[in-house]
């Protein structure tokens, strides 16, 4: 089994350069063939995400054991990933995007060009469908199959919380948005622990999908609901905000913390309680071995061979110049 950390940081590896190769390609698209790469954005969203996290990972699958992958399921899991997992996406919506709101006003005060981007991916999609596929479902899958699925069990070793917050840091790293960091360092130490305690990828995956999806579903109610000139410039840009306006909604963003992450909170007690006495009646019952295990699948090494974890440096420095160039574009574009 020690030879699984290696072959789950490779996989980093493919993930960060296959990203960063995206970049360069749109920023050549951008200049060269402009109308094609907004008519097909959402479509090369969705491809890229399959080509470089999902296909190397079912790779590293096919020619492994599997037991780095936390695939599990139960019929009990559907139950209390319902229960707990719809209300704890709503709540954790309003946390995050209170979160994010809060500190990308602070940041706005710098300069920085906060122009929301995901909002203006929403507002311009064509296809309502294309746009749940690739923002919501795609990623939700794709995403928690590679950090939840396979990088987090292969950091068990580590103990629970550093293998969960270097998840979440990976998570958020390779997203390439510094505004945006801490809001999604959050959200993947969340994702993090809901496979820590499930022993399972299917609660995050359903929490990631109507987390993008409720984004995707309250930007498009209000821009019907608003109009599309208002909702635009409402949605897709707070830079041409007056600074004190921006300053007077840090309480309504404050607000949105507090409400959305006690909601969260409950519902991560009634989570967990569930997952334990899930566990406990699967040991019963023997369905999975290691059911009652400290670390997601029963993975577990005594030490790193070598060179374990130069393929995740390397795929850090390609995060690093993703998140470099997310800087500069947004303090100097």
């Amino acid at each position: 089994m020690q030879q699984q950390l290696k072959k789950a940081n490779w996989l980093y590896f493919f993930a960060a350069w296959g990203l960063l190769a995206a970049n360069v390609v749109t920023a050549v698209l951008s200049v060269f063939a402009p109308e094609f790469l907004m008519d097909q954005s959402l479509a090369l969203s969705a491809v890229l995400e399959v080509l470089v996290v999902a296909l190397p990972g079912a790779i590293f699958l096919s020619r492994s054991s599997g037991r780095a992958f936390c695939a599990r399921f139960y019929p009990r899991t559907i139950g209390y990933s319902l229960i707990a997992v719809v209300p704890m996406a709503i709540g954790g919506f309003y946390f995050f995007t209170g979160l994010n709101a809060f500190v990308t006003t602070l940041v706005s005060q710098f300069g920085a060009n906060v122009d929301n981007a995901t909002a203006s991916v929403i507002l311009e999609a064509d296809s309502l469908w294309m746009l749940f596929l690739s923002v919501a479902l795609v990623p939700g899958i794709v995403e928690e199959f590679l950090l939840r699925g396979i990088l987090l069990p292969a950091y068990a070793h580590k103990g629970k919380w550093p293998a969960i917050l270097l998840s979440g840091f990976l998570f958020a790293f390779l997203h390439g948005q510094p505004i945006a960091f801490l809001m999604q360092f959050a959200l993947g130490v969340l994702l993090g622990y809901l496979c820590w305690e499930s022993r399972s990828v299917y609660p995050g995956m359903l929490y990631h999908a109507m987390h993008n999806a409720i984004t995707i579903g309250i930007v498009q109610m209000a821009q019907w609901l608003e109009g599309d000139a208002q909702m635009a410039a409402q949605m897709e840009s707070v830079t041409d905000m007056m600074g004190d306006t921006l300053v007077q909604m840090l309480p309504m963003y404050a607000v949105m913390v507090v409400i959305g992450g006690g909601i969260l909170a409950l519902c991560l007690v009634f989570f967990r309680m569930m997952c334990r006495q899930d566990r406990q009646m699967q040991a019963r019952r023997g369905i999975f071995p290691d059911a009652v295990s400290q670390t997601p699948c029963g993975f577990e090494q005594t030490q790193a061979p070598r060179g374990a974890w130069l393929p995740l440096w390397l795929g850090l420095a390609a995060s690093l110049v993703i998140n470099v160039l997310g800087f500069v574009g947004q303090f100097f574009a």
